[in-house]
């Protein structure tokens, strides 16, 4: 019960009970609060022909699921015709499930990244070469 005191006039005193709702005491998971979350896995080879398998990926986010609340857990499903990888549960699990596919992936986008500037690089360098043996001498001051 909580209980609220308010004055009116002086020498007045007014004393007003309520009972709380039930509805207003924290649950655990609710059903609004469960979620299905479709993520495309694309092929992601990396150097040498090593890849972050999609399945490696499932292992991950299960292992990351089941350490996360032992009890009960969300589910993880790969179809590898879709290259989908669903994640089912509650709003942490599907937010634990992100946090660990993008651990997983950043390597593979930052080596793509790094080799297509590393590129760049090698073509400013030809260009440079280039126009360093087109130029003329330098005058001569004496």
């Amino acid at each position: 019960m909580e209980t609220t005191t308010a004055q009116g006039s002086p020498g007045e005193v007014y004393l007003f009970t309520t009972t709380q709702s039930p509805t207003s005491a924290p649950t655990q998971a609710r059903t609004e609060d469960y979620e299905v979350w479709p993520k495309y896995l694309p092929a992601l080879e990396g150097e040498k022909g090593l890849a972050v398998a999609p399945t490696l990926i499932k292992k991950a986010v299960e292992n990351a699921l089941s350490k996360q609340h032992a009890p009960k857990k969300g589910s993880v499903e790969y179809d590898s015709e879709t290259r989908t990888l669903t994640v089912s549960g509650t709003r942490s699990d599907v937010q634990l499930a992100a946090r660990v596919i993008e651990e997983m992936t950043r390597g593979r986008r930052i080596e793509a990244a790094l080799e297509h500037l590393q590129s760049e690089v090698d073509a400013l360098k030809a260009e440079l070469a280039r126009l360093k043996k087109s130029a003329p001498p330098p005058p001569v001051v004496n």
